[in-house]
């Protein structure tokens, strides 16, 4: 059982750099849980790649359906009250500091890519196995526009159902 914040599950949705390591980290350990924040955080995420030409209103829909499969029904309210304690260790945005809150209580780490929580909270946060970065897959959707299943699957060198799952 893990917390994940909002950039675990776009790896886990879009066929990142990282995609595959979350994808096996999901294969490991399927139990994520967020703070019910995360939707709002998702939306966040996508409306700037719509805005930017990089996604599709219809990729974003089936980002929307394949994100909320990963996390279910682990859904979980966080108290503002459990949030003020972190608030002293870190200048993170308070809604980074839900996901910190909601695995200090539930006592199992958050995984994220956000290197600044992870410098904060170094017994809650940590990232995947392996560090990478998504700039050259979004360069390549910045560049190319809009592309099919099988225009990404070719670029990326995956196959179709590899991106097809991960949409």
């Amino acid at each position: 059982m893990i917390v994940i914040e909002t950039d675990i599950v776009l790896n886990a949705v879009f066929p990142f750099r990282n995609t595959a390591e979350v994808i096996k980290l999901h294969q490991v350990d399927p139990q994520w849980h967020a703070p019910l924040s995360w939707r709002r955080d998702l939306m966040e995420n996508l409306v700037l790649l719509l805005r930017k030409n990089i996604i599709t209103e219809g990729l974003a829909t089936e980002a929307i359906e394949t994100a909320s499969l990963f996390v279910g029904h682990n859904e979980h309210l966080v108290s503002p009250l459990q949030v003020l304690p972190f608030v002293r260790n870190a200048k993170c945005p308070t809604y980074a500091l839900e996901y910190v809150s909601l695995a200090s209580h539930m006592d199992v780490p958050l995984i994220t890519y956000d290197q600044e929580l992870i410098q904060a909270f170094p017994d809650i946060a940590m990232t995947t196995a392996i560090e990478s970065s998504d700039a050259a897959s979004l360069d390549l959707l910045r560049k190319q526009g809009t592309l099919s299943v099988a225009q990404l699957a070719s670029a990326m060198e995956v196959t179709a159902t590899a991106v097809r799952q991960r949409l």
